[in-house]
């Protein structure tokens, strides 16, 4: 699952506590004005993994903004104070 999110609301630290708590782990990309945030099923994949299928996929695809590009943003963030876990309750 991808979310784009802006990074100052509050939205952002309920995704990050949400994210974890059902795929417990994510991946988040920002530049300051954005963030992208990646988790799926299954394990967290180490730096080296995300590395190689990167550049596995931008050969394939080509795409305008490589995900090669997209890793050197990598960055962690953690919830603000007052973030909650959404559910649908």
């Amino acid at each position: 699952m991808a979310l784009n999110i802006e990074p100052h609301s509050q939205a952002l630290g309920d995704a990050l506590l949400t994210t974890e708590a059902v795929f417990g782990h994510h991946e988040t990309y920002g530049d300051g004005s954005n963030v992208v945030l990646i988790t799926r099923r299954g394990p967290a994949l180490d730096a080296a993994t995300l590395e190689a299928r990167a550049r596995a996929l931008d050969a394939r695809f080509s795409p305008r903004h490589g995900l090669r590009e997209l890793l050197a943003a990598r960055q962690p963030l953690t919830p603000a104070p007052g973030a909650r876990i959404r559910t649908d309750a």
